[in-house]
């Protein structure tokens, strides 16, 4: 194989490895991949829905609407995760959503943000 070509190569699995990725537990996103929507809805219990990235079909959950993740009121540190959340997305940050497996609507249990 040539030199050119090798390197195409590597570049080429390189980029794929960046993209957001979701496993069975949450998801990984970054800016290659952002959220691209967060609406509060009008419900009484006040729930935030988040737009799911790509390889959300991996997820071990039910996805409200078949496309977002859901942060509910009731989540002991909802103002906290849902501040996360928005730091994150403003800042181009790389965040790690963990939700509540087997949940309907998919819950967020927690998230993790990526400083560097």
């Amino acid at each position: 194989m040539s030199h050119k070509l090798y390197v195409i190569f590597i570049l080429l699995f390189l980029s794929a490895r960046v993209h957001s990725e979701c496993s069975a537990n949450g998801c990984d996103i970054d800016q290659s991949d952002p959220i691209k929507r967060i609406y509060l809805t009008s419900l009484s219990d006040g729930q935030v829905y988040i737009d799911a990235p790509s390889g959300k079909e991996s997820l071990d959950c039910t996805l409200a609407e078949g496309k977002f993740l859901v942060l509910k009121s009731t989540h002991p540190l909802f103002k906290e995760t849902y501040s996360t959340i928005l730091a994150a997305v403003m800042a181009n940050k790389k965040m790690y959503i963990r939700i509540r497996n087997g949940s309907s609507k998919c819950e967020i249990a927690y998230v993790q943000l990526y400083l560097q």
